[in-house]
């Protein structure tokens, strides 16, 4: 089953919610559904909500699977990727993706911005749309 995500052109945002149980292949048909979608402009800002997130399903070794996809989404034109992870576990999570994905600190790679509240993640859309002219 993918993930279902909303598409903002007007904004440029991509943004889908994480909820229950948490697996590579739900992940995966999700960021293949981005990549494909010819409606969605370069300069995106993903933003994705771990919300109620129960369980991970998901070794470290799985998760370092995202690079691929990373890699895809800068040629794509991703601006920049914000998780919002409110809660202990879906925090980690984030931590654990936004390490195995590496190098945010660098400047030719989009910024990849874990936060955990609604309002940290406007201060992030603002940073990312400071940071990229298109």
């Amino acid at each position: 089953m993918s993930i279902p995500y909303d598409y903002d052109k007007k904004q440029n945002l991509v943004r889908w919610a994480l909820r229950g149980v948490f697996t590579m292949d739900m992940l995966r048909e999700y960021l293949e559904g981005v990549l494909e979608d010819d409606t969605i402009q370069p300069g995106f800002v993903e933003i994705a909500v771990f919300d109620g997130l129960e369980e991970v399903d998901s070794s470290y070794d799985d998760l370092r699977g995202l690079t691929i996809y990373w890699k895809r989404y800068i040629a794509k034109g991703c601006a920049g990727t914000i998780l919002l992870a409110p809660t202990n576990l879906e925090f980690g999570l984030a931590r654990m993706i936004q390490q195995i994905l590496g190098g945010f600190e660098q400047a030719d790679l989009p910024p990849f911005i874990v936060c955990r509240s609604e309002e940290d993640v406007t201060l992030a859309i603002d940073k990312i749309r400071g940071q990229h002219v298109y």
